[in-house]
């Protein structure tokens, strides 16, 4: 049985010589030969006629369930089928019988149990450590709460504790959770979540290591790192972990923001100091927080200036094996901080006891007035080793080129 389709605009009428024309088809047929059942006499109910053919056609289930063809709002142009059986005769098409069929009612989705899901606008603020106070907007926090439920906040999965919701706002407390983003989202009472966007994100810091002093020295020197976040996620007197260069420190004690730690065994080269709190998250890699492990450099440093010399110095070494020797000149300026004043080579110095003359000259250039403050290293590859013991001696040097050791 043909189907005649884009039938949303079909109609039955006559043209002026009399012939039947049905429009939307393109069929022409006689009226004298038409065996569909409609007379010229009746032909203004032809519509009527259709209807009720299309009635007879519908399935049982929908003429029971009360559907009606004359309802609009059930009725969709892309449900309507258009039957026809046709005859050839006499080279014209003639249509036998017609018929309007309904294809099935599918109901469609409720707009308001689509609009029904949370919505999460803002977070206030967008970061912090566990145990921060945070304010969430929004809409729809508290749909299906009855006899005094509420909603609940999730950070990231974890529920919130101390959570207050009504249904456009909710205040609650960050829980413990690792270094990140996060989404934060709300559950009202018939299990539905809000969705995840940009808007709802609360960022969980890492620790942070802002400063290590000393930024150098030897297997067993004392270092104070200072920071934040150091102790994120301890309990019961647990705290975070020193590491250099991934080696765990010994002896390491941690508070939030500060922690002194003695350097572990570690070849010679710089490292990254870094901090690990209780949730296992690390501080960053960054140039400030780096601690250069040096070599053994000379085994003393001594300094001798005769009070009637002026522009020389004997500087004392013993070495424990052949090797070049630098001495670290420092100025001590009026507040009391070091600041670089050159690097002096002396070359390579044979093992055992050296004595080195000096003029007080740095690149050639004298001394000028002032404080200063030496140190005696062993160097190679351009690495300075650990200074000599015992420690750094001090210089003056007066206006008139005079120089002296304080005592």
């Amino acid at each position: 049985m043909p189907i005649i389709k884009n039938v949303q605009n079909a109609s039955a009428s006559r043209d002026r010589s009399g012939a039947w024309r049905w429009q939307g088809g393109n069929i022409w047929r006689n009226p004298q030969t038409c065996r569909c059942g409609v007379q010229k006499s009746n032909a203004s109910t032809y519509p009527e006629r259709v209807a009720r053919e299309s009635r007879r056609e519908r399935p049982a289930q929908e003429r029971e369930s009360g559907a009606r063809l004359s309802n609009p709002s059930q009725v969709d142009s892309s449900r309507i089928r258009l039957f026809a059986k046709f005859q050839m005769r006499a080279g014209s098409i003639v249509i036998l019988t017609a018929a309007l069929l309904l294809a099935p009612v599918v109901p469609l989705a409720s707009p308001a149990a689509a609009a029904s899901q949370p919505v999460v606008s803002s977070v206030s603020p967008g970061s912090g450590t566990i145990g921060t106070p945070v304010t969430i907007t929004g809409s729809g926090f508290n749909y299906g709460c009855t006899d005094g439920q509420t909603g609940q906040v999730y950070f990231g999965g974890q529920a919130a504790a101390n959570a207050t919701v009504t249904d456009g706002a909710a205040t609650a407390v960050a829980p413990t959770h690792e270094a990140g983003a996060v989404y934060v989202q709300v559950e009202d009472c018939l299990g539905d979540l809000s969705a995840v966007s940009s808007a709802g994100t609360f960022v969980y810091p890492a620790p942070v290591v802002s400063s290590v002093s000393p930024g150098s020295g030897t297997i067993g020197t004392p270092v104070t790192i200072t920071g934040s976040g150091f102790n994120y996620g301890c309990i019961d007197g647990q705290t975070g972990q020193v590491y250099f260069g991934g080696q765990a420190a010994a002896n390491a004690t941690v508070t939030d923001g500060a922690a002194t730690a003695v350097a572990p065994t570690h070849e010679a080269g710089a490292v990254y100091v870094q901090v690990a709190d209780c949730l296992g998250d690390e501080s960053g890699t960054r140039r400030a927080d780096r601690y250069t492990y040096l070599p053994p450099g000379p085994s003393f440093f001594g300094l001798h200036v005769y009070e009637t010399e002026s522009r020389e110095a004997t500087i004392i070494a013993q070495l424990p094996k052949p090797g070049v020797l630098a001495l670290r000149v420092m100025r001590v300026v009026s507040d009391g901080r070091l600041v670089f004043a050159g690097l002096v080579s002396f070359g390579q110095q044979p093992r055992g006891r050296s004595l080195i003359h000096w003029n007080f000259r740095i690149n050639h250039h004298l001394l000028g007035p002032g404080r200063y403050e030496l140190t005696l290293h062993g160097r190679r590859a351009g690495l300075l080793s650990a200074p000599a013991a015992p420690g750094a001696r001090t210089l003056l040097m007066l206006k008139d080129h005079r120089v002296r050791l304080p005592r």
